[in-house]
């Protein structure tokens, strides 16, 4: 989990994204639904770190974390993936969250 602070003088939204999870040539699909071979799903959550879940359904577009934060207040933003059930390779796979202000 992590906290995003909003330093500014106006309320903001919050947009995140994820990169494709990636090893050299390999990468690993994303689902909305489930995990499988090769196969991830990856969520977040802005209230616990038992949910309510939601589901990233693509990579390298924007979700919204919150449509408004306040001048000098934070949110917190909690993320998961379910790994793949199997996979063709047994590099380590990375990805980046990249996390906006509006």
């Amino acid at each position: 989990s992590s906290y995003f602070r909003n330093n500014g003088t106006a309320s903001e939204t919050l947009l995140g994204k994820i990169s494709t999870f990636t090893a050299g040539l390999n990468t690993w699909s994303l689902s909305a639904t489930t995990n499988g071979a090769d196969q991830i799903r990856a969520q977040w959550s802005a209230s616990s770190n038992s949910g309510p879940w939601n589901d990233i359904s693509a990579y390298d577009q924007n979700f919204t974390i919150t449509n408004s934060v306040a001048a000098s207040d934070s949110v917190k933003f909690f993320f998961r993936i379910q790994t793949p059930t199997s996979t063709s390779s047994l590099s380590q796979y990375s990805s980046t969250l990249t996390v906006t202000a509006q």
